[in-house]
C-alpha cells in the first residue's frame, strides 16, 4: 500500500472511516515504524495543527503502526523535543573486574 497518496486530512478521515475492520501495518520492524511516524509528523506539520486535526493524524499513525496510544504519545513527545525519533539508549554494562 502506498500511503503517501493520502495528502489531506479529509483523505485520512475517509481512509480511517473505510478501514475500521482492517488491520494495517505499513513498515515492519521498529526502526522503520519510527521513520514512518517521523515522516507523518513532518509531512502533515503535526504540531502546527489544531487539536482535532492532530487527533485524526494520531489515529492514522496508531492504526498503521500498531503502536499503543502511550507508546505513540511518547514517540511524538520525543520528536517534539529532539526533532528525531531514536531508540532509547541502553544503560552501560556494569563494571567487571
Amino acid at each position: 500500500m502506498n500511503e503517501s497518496k493520502l495528502a489531506t486530512l479529509e483523505q485520512l478521515r475517509e481512509f480511517l472511516a473505510g478501514t475500521s475492520d482492517v488491520a494495517f501495518a505499513i513498515p515492519t520492524g521498529e526502526p522503520r515504524l519510527r521513520v514512518f511516524v517521523a515522516r507523518v509528523l513532518q509531512r502533515f506539520r503535526f504540531f502546527s495543527r489544531p487539536k482535532g486535526q492532530r487527533g485524526v493524524l494520531f489515529e492514522y499513525m496508531q492504526r498503521l503502526s500498531g503502536y499503543s496510544q502511550q507508546h505513540l504519545s511518547r514517540l511524538i513527545a520525543q520528536y517534539r523535543d529532539t526533532h528525531s525519533i531514536e531508540p532509547a539508549s541502553r544503560a552501560s554494562e556494569p563494571y567487571r573486574k
